[in-house]
C-alpha cells in the first residue's frame, strides 16, 4: 500500500501544486481549480497567522467558502473545528468554550452568527472568507500526534463531547482508503454531508489528495439526488443509508440509472440489504461497500462489499477491519470473546484517537487496555460469524425491558421491513415520566400495506410481547442534522397524539 504524507497540509499542498488546472470544487455554477482553491485558501491561511492555539473554528454554510475555509485552516497549520450554523447560539458558544477557540473563520452567510458569538465570548477573533488570494507557501510541518480536526457530538442538550483526530489517525485512514478504491484525478466525488459530520472529511480529503473534483450537493438536493449524480458526473458516491432509502422510495434507483459510478459507499447507519441490492442494479459497474466506524476511530474502520447477486431482507454486515485496525468483541465483564459470538464491539489500531478532548472521565469509561493495546468500547452490539465477518446488531442502549422481557428494538425493525416493504422505519419504546417502558410503537414511512395489515404481519413473525401496540404511518421519518433517522423526533410524533 502506497502511503502519502502524514502531515495533511503537506498532502493537500503537494496535490494542489500537482493538479493546478484540474477542477477541485464544483458547487452549482461555480468551479474552482486547484490553483484557485490554493490561492484563496492561502488568503485565509495568511489571515490566520498568529492565531492562538491549535484549533480554529469554521462557521460556514456547506459550500465553496466553507471548503476554502477548511483548506486554508489546514494550510495555516491549524486544526479545524466545524461549527454548524443550524445549531442554537448557546450550543455553538458551548463548543467554542469547550474547545478553547480564540479564532473563528466565517462566510458572509454566517457573519451575523459569528458577530453574536464574538459579543458573548471573552475574546474571539472573527476572520471572514473573502476573495483575497495569497501566493502558495508551504504549510508549517505537523507531526503525527498533532491535531488535524476537532468534532463535537451533535444534539441540543447536554455538554458537548469533543473528539480530536490527529494527522496520524487521518493519514492511516486516507492511505488505506485511497489504496483500496484507487481514487484517480478524473474522479468526481460527491459531497452530501455537513461539515460537523466526520464523513465529510472523507469526501474532501480523498478528493483533494488525489486530484479529483469535489461536487457539492445542495442541502435541498436530497429529493433530486439521482439527478445530482448524473448531472455532476459523479464517479465516487458517499452518503448515509437514509438517503439511499429515500432514493429507492422515490423510484430513483432504476436499473442502470448510474452507469458512471465506480464506487458507492454508505456509512453512519445500518444499510438494508434490499437497498444495497437496488443500488447495485442502479450502478452495475460500481463497487458497493458498507462502511462502519465511530468518530473516535476516524471516519470508518471496517467495510463489507455487497455481492449484487445475493438477495437478502436483512442488514448488510459491517465486514472486516481496515488494514492495521482491529475489531473485537467483549462480554459483560469486558473479556475478549474468541471465534464466533456476540458482544459489545471494541476497536483498536492506528486510527483510534485514544481519548476524548479534555474529558478524562469519558475517556476512562470508553477506552481500556487489552492484550497490550488500547481499545475503544463502541456501545454497539455485534456478532462475528464463522467466517470472521462482523454484523451490526444495534446499539446496546436500544435493548429495553418490557413486561419482564428483554427486547432489541432492532429485531422489531427487521420484522417491520419484511412486513411493510419499507426500509424507512424506527421502533420506539414509549415510556412514562419515570422512564419505565409502557408500550412499543413502530413509525413507518412509505409502507406498501395498511397499519392493521402491518401489525397482523408482525404478529405472525414476533413473539406477542414484541408486537407494537401502535403502528403509525407517516410521510417521512424525521432526520437529524447528519441526515440520519432521528428516533427522538419520531417518538415525538407519537407523543403529540396523546
Amino acid at each position: 500500500m502506497t502511503s502519502g504524507p502524514v502531515d495533511l497540509g503537506a498532502r493537500l499542498f503537494s496535490a494542489a501544486r500537482r493538479y493546478g488546472e484540474r477542477i477541485a470544487v464544483r458547487s452549482g455554477p461555480v468551479d474552482l481549480t486547484y490553483d484557485e482553491l490554493l490561492g484563496r485558501a492561502g488568503g485565509v491561511a495568511s489571515n490566520l497567522r498568529g492565531a492562538e492555539g491549535d484549533y480554529v473554528g469554521v462557521l460556514t454554510q456547506r459550500g465553496v467558502d466553507g471548503y476554502i475555509a477548511i483548506h486554508g485552516t489546514v494550510l495555516a497549520g491549524k486544526a479545524w473545528a466545524p461549527l454548524n450554523p443550524a445549531l442554537p447560539d448557546d450550543r455553538l458558544a458551548a463548543i467554542i468554550e469547550a474547545a478553547g477557540l480564540t479564532t473563528v473563520v466565517c462566510d458572509d452567510a454566517c457573519s451575523a452568527i459569528a458577530d453574536r458569538l464574538a459579543d458573548r465570548a471573552t475574546r474571539l477573533t472573527v476572520v471572514r472568507v473573502d476573495g483575497g488570494r495569497s501566493d502558495p507557501v508551504s504549510p508549517p510541518r505537523r507531526s503525527a500526534s498533532d491535531p488535524a480536526y476537532l468534532l463535537f457530538t451533535s444534539g441540543s442538550t447536554g455538554a458537548p463531547k469533543g473528539v480530536s483526530v490527529s494527522h496520524g489517525n487521518l493519514a492511516a485512514y486516507l492511505d488505506d482508503t485511497v489504496a483500496t478504491y484507487a481514487f484517480r484525478p478524473d474522479d468526481v466525488h460527491s459531497q452530501t454531508f455537513e461539515f460537523s459530520f466526520d464523513l465529510s472529511v472523507h469526501d474532501m480529503m480523498c478528493a483533494w489528495s488525489t486530484g479529483g473534483a469535489l461536487a457539492h450537493m445542495p442541502a435541498t438536493g436530497a429529493f433530486a439526488a439521482g439527478r445530482f449524480i448524473v448531472g455532476s458526473g459523479i464517479t465516487c458516491w458517499f452518503s448515509v443509508p437514509s438517503l439511499a432509502i429515500l432514493m429507492q422510495r422515490t423510484k430513483a434507483l432504476t436499473p442502470g440509472a448510474f452507469p458512471n459510478l465506480r464506487t458507492s459507499l454508505f456509512c453512519g447507519e445500518a444499510l438494508p440489504a434490499s437497498v444495497a441490492a437496488a443500488w447495485h442494479e442502479a450502478a452495475p459497474k460500481s463497487r458497493v461497500d458498507n462502511l462502519y466506524g465511530p468518530t473516535e476511530a476516524t471516519i470508518a474502520i471496517s467495510r463489507h462489499t455487497v455481492d449484487g447477486s445475493k438477495a437478502d431482507d436483512g442488514i448488510v454486515p459491517i465486514g472486516r477491519a481496515f488494514s492495521g485496525q482491529t475489531l473485537a468483541l467483549i462480554d459483560a465483564e469486558a473479556r475478549l470473546i474468541e471465534g464466533e459470538g456476540q458482544g459489545e464491539l471494541v476497536l483498536g489500531g492506528s486510527q483510534l484517537t485514544g481519548r476524548y478532548f479534555q474529558n478524562p472521565e469519558e475517556t476512562e469509561r470508553r477506552y481500556f487496555e487489552a492484550e497490550g493495546s488500547q481499545r475503544y468500547r463502541t456501545g454497539d452490539l455485534a456478532r462475528r460469524d464463522g467466517n470472521g465477518v462482523f454484523h451490526f446488531l444495534g446499539r446496546m442502549d436500544s435493548q429495553i425491558k418490557f413486561n419482564g422481557f428483554r427486547i432489541e428494538l432492532g429485531d422489531i425493525e427487521h420484522a417491520g421491513r419484511r412486513v411493510s416493504g419499507s426500509d424507512e422505519l424506527v421502533a420506539i419504546a414509549r415510556r412514562d415520566a419515570d422512564g419505565v417502558v409502557t408500550g412499543l410503537a413502530l413509525v413507518i414511512a412509505g409502507p406498501q400495506k395498511s397499519a392493521a395489515e402491518i401489525r397482523e404481519g408482525l404478529a405472525a413473525l414476533l413473539p406477542r410481547y414484541m408486537v407494537p401496540a401502535t403502528v403509525k404511518l407517516v410521510d417521512v421519518i424525521p432526520k437529524n442534522l447528519n441526515g440520519k433517522f432521528d428516533r427522538a423526533a419520531a417518538s415525538a410524533l407519537l407523543e403529540s397524539e396523546r
